[in-house]
């Protein structure tokens, strides 16, 4: 999120690296993960395909509007990520007190960071400079869905509900493009809905796909919390 970029922004800077370089950084991170996402939707959706035949309807549904809702915010990342979208932004907030505070922490006065801006590399640039970086980016990107996807089945083996792989990470894709909609607030209880409904739909019984749900929430969302509360202070 904003809040996560913006502390690992002051880290990088805090550190000694160049803001413009900083920020092209962090909006190349948006692109590779939003790239990967619409990559992880399409396979999944084929696989799922090929290996069990049409998937509920419900399913091409959420794949659809992960798809749109990826590539618009990709979309939108290379708009507002490029040099003049980014000063055009800066032009506006630099004026304010707290703009002008939240840089001083930083270390950087609105002068010094408006001429870093004028180094801002524009994220396709780089894609196109670093397309094997980009690649690796992309499929490790797809790697931490899929390890998410194991670890939901781990779950289920752990309830001795069987379901398979394919399914799993089918149904997993789905429930976090539901996640990812700013709905609520850290997608509270609609993600748990979402994916208690989605994995009902591929046969898993609803007590059985609730239980799941909750633990994996516990371990991705609220288990994490107060472990990087505890380092960010140690940063």
């Amino acid at each position: 999120g904003v809040s996560g970029n913006g502390l690992v922004f002051h880290f990088w800077v805090s550190k000694g690296l160049n803001a413009a370089r900083a920020l092209s950084i962090i909006i190349l991170q948006f692109v590779t993960s939003y790239m990967a996402w619409i990559l992880s939707i399409i396979i999944a959706v084929l696989i799922y395909f090929l290996t069990y035949g049409p998937l509920p309807t419900t399913f091409y549904w959420v794949a659809v509007l992960g798809v749109v809702f990826f590539s618009l915010l990709m979309a939108t990342a290379s708009i507002v990520g490029s040099k003049k979208g980014v000063l055009f932004i800066y032009k506006r907030i630099y004026k304010y007190k707290w703009a002008e505070k939240l840089l001083k922490n930083w270390g950087l006065t609105t002068d010094q960071m408006h001429d870093s801006l004028q180094n801002l590399e524009y994220p396709w640039h780089l894609v196109r400079a670093y397309p094997w970086a980009y690649a690796r980016g992309v499929l490790g990107f797809m790697g931490v869905l899929l390890f998410d996807a194991l670890t939901i089945l781990a779950l289920y083996a752990g309830l001795h509900v069987s379901i398979g792989v394919v399914a799993a990470m089918t149904a997993s894709f789905m429930s976090e493009i539901i996640g990812a909609l700013p709905i609520s607030p850290g997608s509270l209880l609609i993600y748990e809905g979402g994916m208690t409904y989605l994995f009902s739909l591929i046969g898993v019984p609803i007590h059985a796909a609730l239980a799941v749900t909750l633990m994996f929430r516990g371990l991705s969302f609220w288990l994490p919390i107060p472990i990087g509360l505890f380092f960010s202070h140690h940063l």
